[in-house]
């Protein structure tokens, strides 16, 4: 499906959609249902034609660095600030304000991915690149 020839929303605001989409705590099945059919493929198709700026792509190539990492730490995190939350404030995590909790956790999981993904990440990426690379200029040549 293609978008009419000059239709193109700035790349900032797909993020603000995408926010706004999981914040609300609404609906069960059908809200997910609804976005997993309408909602995310819009996001998709209106983010081909976004209107991009140097700073945006930075960040976009910074979160896809960071991306696998935040992946694997956000639930260890997330577990570890519950059990910190019941330490300091009496209360579970989801018991707290939610705004100033999500904001915490973001920034502690991308903080912690990006530091991840510069000690562990590339350096074991690279090493298993030269690894790969040494094996398999020891295999004989075919005929």
């Amino acid at each position: 499906m293609a978008l009419p020839g000059r239709f193109r929303v700035p790349d900032w605001s797909l993020g603000l959609i995408l926010i706004a989409v999981f914040l609300p705590r609404i609906g069960g099945w059908p809200y997910d249902v609804t976005c997993a059919i309408a909602v995310f493929p819009a996001i998709v198709l209106l983010a081909a034609r976004a209107r991009t700026t140097d700073g945006s792509r930075r960040i976009g190539h910074w979160l896809g660095y960071v991306s696998y990492a935040v992946y694997v730490l956000q639930a260890p995190i997330l577990m570890l600030m519950d059990k910190m939350a019941v330490r300091l404030a009496g209360a579970r995590l989801s018991a707290l304000p939610s705004a100033p909790m999500i904001a915490v956790a973001v920034v502690l999981v991308l903080l912690l991915g990006h530091y991840a993904s510069v000690r562990f990440d590339a350096p074991v990426r690279a090493w298993l690149k030269r690894a790969i690379r040494g094996r398999a200029s020891a295999l004989p040549a075919r005929a």
